[in-house]
């Protein structure tokens, strides 16, 4: 089954058990709340599906891969894919619980406000998002109340009561979406940042590891400077410095082309001892017996 296709048209799950329908429209399942609900999912197949796909993981891993990107998908995560999109599925773990729906066209409709403007550039691509638990367990309610609502074969109103249950879901994502990009609007900016520092630091670090210089080389108070390098990364300059340092440092020592002393002096440092004290201090050893490794 390895590299197989598979090309899913919703209309072919109609009568499977533990599905919930609304034919041409609409499907929803889960993999746990009941026994008969069995839906296998086999690894290392590509998969399509002529509809949208909407899918919560309520415990487990699954593992999959988007054009060149591999995302792990994981309790607490959404994934929303675009019809006709196809992706890998790389690992399943055998605790997984998801929540699954497939969406056609026209099934709901965000309005077209100026405030859902927004809502739909983040609707017009794929996404795979953490959510917050509480906002998770808010979405598996919406999926449970929908199962129920078409269960209902007396109301009349199923597809409207229906549509509406998705909007609030959709509503309530892309607020989070449009929060956490507004929260990372500088993000661009971060990347930037942190390439010149990269940059800077491979052409002065036998010189310069002092943050204020690469601060003052990006133009931005050491301040400013560190917390950018920080949120892009999660290490301060001052690591990033001391990493390159060290790497550069062991390089130098294994290639045995160089003594210890004309190392310490071709990386900046006072004395041999002051270099030998820097190297002990961040790896754990001396220059001589880190040679001897």
């Amino acid at each position: 089954m390895e590299n197989e296709i598979i090309n899913i048209d919703i209309a072919s799950l109609y009568d499977l058990p533990g599905f919930d329908v609304l034919p041409g429209k609409f499907l929803v399942f889960n993999n746990y709340s009941e026994p008969i609900n069995k839906f296998n999912i086999h690894k290392n197949i590509y998969v399509k599906i002529n509809a949208l796909l909407s899918l919560c993981c309520v415990k487990g891993l699954i593992k999959i891969q988007l054009g060149n990107k591999i995302y792990s998908i994981t309790e607490n995560t959404f994934m929303i894919l675009y019809a006709d999109r196809m992706f890998q599925v790389l690992e399943v773990s055998d605790d997984i619980k998801i929540e699954i729906m497939f969406i056609k066209d026209g099934v709901f409709d965000l309005g077209d406000n100026s405030k859902v403007i927004g809502m739909r550039t983040i609707l017009s691509k794929s996404q795979i998002v953490e959510l917050p638990p509480k906002q998770m367990k808010e979405i598996v309610s919406i999926f449970k109340t929908i199962r129920r609502v078409i269960r209902d074969k007396s109301n009349v109103f199923t597809p409207q009561i229906v549509r509406a249950y998705l909007n609030i879901m959709f509503y309530g994502l892309c607020s989070h979406l449009l929060n956490k990009e507004h929260q990372n609007k500088d993000a661009p900016h971060k990347e930037v940042v942190f390439k010149k520092f990269i940059s800077d630091l491979e052409t002065n670090y036998r010189r310069e590891r002092n943050i204020k210089f690469y601060a003052d080389k990006a133009c931005l108070t050491p301040k400013y400077f560190s917390s950018l390098i920080y949120k892009q990364t999660g290490q301060h300059p001052s690591d990033w410095i001391k990493n390159y340092t060290i790497a550069k440092a062991k390089e130098m020592l294994m290639s045995g082309k160089l003594s210890i002393q004309q190392i310490s002096y071709d990386l900046n440092f006072s004395s041999q001892s002051h270099f030998s004290f820097y190297f002990k201090q961040h790896t754990g050893f001396t220059p001589k017996e880190y040679q001897k490794i």
